[in-house]
């Protein structure tokens, strides 16, 4: 295995042991850095983008939110990425 692959098993690894709470907080922060991510690669191209906006992702409490408010908020956030995603590739190919 390479060091990235390493690194990965380790990451799951450590994700499987932690309380529901904070898997909940971490898989928001990991769609919220491919969002970033997308925003970056934009703002480098001179490109803006619109979000997607939703009262889900309010209800969202630290990973103490129902199952239902979880699940419906990170349908946001997903749906958010592939939009912004969906928005930068578009521009990038008619520049």
């Amino acid at each position: 295995m390479n060091e990235i692959e390493v690194a990965f098993k380790e990451y799951v690894d450590a994700f499987k042991q932690m309380e529901l709470i904070d898997k909940r907080k971490e898989i928001i922060r990991n769609i919220n850095e491919i969002t970033a991510m997308f925003d970056m690669l934009a703002s480098e191209s001179n490109i803006q983008l619109s979000y997607l906006k939703s009262h889900e992702i309010t209800e969202l409490k630290d990973g103490h939110e129902s199952e239902d408010d979880f699940l419906e908020a990170l349908l946001v956030y997903i749906e958010n990425a592939k939009s912004v995603l969906g928005q930068y590739l578009a521009k990038i190919n008619n520049q």
